[in-house]
């Protein structure tokens, strides 16, 4: 599979050099060489996928996490480094390229150690590959899905606009995602329990929904609260006029966006735990069809602000979705919903009008206002101290999932 992505992706650089992201003449022999050194990379990031699935498969999120952090910091760092010596793209993406062949063979080594057996070599088992494509087709789908909904805006952008409006609207959606870590890290601690508990305890199932719920809601809201009220002064303190002119409002809509998708992560952990993962998949699909045209439109009509608030509409399509078929599993979770929904709604479009403000003073005042919202929202959940404690200790392991 990573021999035929390398393949295709290598066959298209020339065609996304030019056509696509139509770049200027004198950066598209470097942009050509780059993306063909991204291609022959490709297949080393599908083996990394797997070698870290194994390792999850054996709950060793400490040896992931000694190899993903300093791999995470070093995709920063090695840029840096490069800058004083060269200026060059392909230099700079050889380094992250090194950094990834270098994780691979410490991942290898780790699944070695953790089941000798591989030490042994390798066969291949034409009824054991039937058998994972059957099990994992719906899985497939999402997973080809999915990132063509996270990637795809930036192509388009870049295909309609200009790679500078690209980075105008990639730097903040870098930023507001980064706040996925946290969802991820309690989905991914809930999830095995999913599939334990669903058919056997649904009772106890619907109580980790709904706890898991509560948790992704107290701690991000009040952090997308700020990224929403301050989106303006944080760009300009980091980044300057220029993008805090062009990616305000891109920051603003991309955090409420992120709400929708951090709620989301719950009720999909549970459809792949209950063995449904051919829910998602038709769900993804829909929001596909509904999500591409949209785009499209807004695209035109508003620019990357008009591409932000379509992804945020997109997550919340998502999460509706996906809630709704995790109904469908546990009994009991819809009547959860139809108490906090509409008051989940409020806070949203609390959010959304602070997007319509311009000076500090009237945003505050409105910032105000969504957080006695979100203090009404919350003072009847019940999050016990076992459920948090038992995040904090998992999602010190399992900051897998981002």
């Amino acid at each position: 599979m990573g021999l035929l992505g390398g393949l295709l992706a290598s066959s298209s650089a020339s065609y996304l050099a030019v056509d696509v992201f139509k770049i200027p003449p004198e950066l598209q022999q470097e942009a050509r060489v780059t993306f063909l050194i991204l291609a022959a990379a490709i297949p080393l990031v599908v083996v990394s996928a797997g070698l870290v699935g194994l390792l999850t498969a054996y709950d060793r999120f400490d040896l992931i996490n000694l190899v993903r952090t300093p791999l995470g910091i070093s995709n920063f760092a090695a840029p840096l480094v490069v800058l004083p010596f060269s200026h060059s793209l392909i230099d700079i993406t050889l380094s992250l390229v090194v950094l990834r062949v270098m994780a691979a063979v410490v991942q290898a080594a780790m699944c070695v150690r953790v089941m000798p057996a591989l030490a042994n070599g390798f066969s291949f088992n034409s009824a054991d590959v039937l058998a994972l494509f059957r099990f994992g087709s719906w899985m497939t789908v999402t997973n080809i899905i999915g990132p063509l909904m996270i990637y795809f805006d930036r192509f388009l952008i870049g295909a309609t606009l200009s790679v500078t409006a690209v980075a105008y609207y990639a730097t903040p959606y870098e930023m507001a995602t980064k706040l996925l870590i946290l969802p991820g890290a309690i989905s991914a601690t809930l999830f095995p329990r999913f599939a334990a508990l669903h058919q056997i305890d649904p009772p106890a199932t619907l109580k980790l929904l709904i706890r898991g719920w509560e948790s992704v809601l107290v701690l991000l809201l009040p952090i997308i609260l700020i990224s929403v009220v301050f989106a303006n002064e944080a760009l300009l303190i980091w980044l300057g006029p220029d993008f805090s002119k062009n990616s305000m409002a891109v920051l603003q809509w991309l955090s409420i966006g992120i709400l929708f998708n951090a709620l989301a992560h719950l009720p999909f952990a549970l459809i792949q735990g209950a063995g449904r993962p051919d829910l998602s998949a038709k769900a993804h699909f829909l929001e596909l069809l509904v999500y591409l045209p949209l785009l499209w439109w807004a695209l035109q009509a508003g620019g990357i602000d008009g591409a932000a608030q379509v992804w945020a509409f997109r997550t919340f399509l998502d999460c509706l979705l996906l809630s709704g078929i995790a109904s469908s599993i546990v009994p009991g979770f819809s009547a959860y919903l139809k108490k906090t929904v509409p008051r989940l709604v409020i806070v949203v479009l609390s959010l959304a009008t602070i997007t319509l403000l311009h000076d500090l003073t009237s945003k505050l005042i409105a910032a105000v206002v969504t957080l006695l919202i979100f203090v009404f929202l919350t003072a009847r959940l019940q999050i016990t101290p076992a459920v948090i404690a038992m995040t904090r200790r998992k999602s010190l392991r399992g900051w897998t999932n981002s």
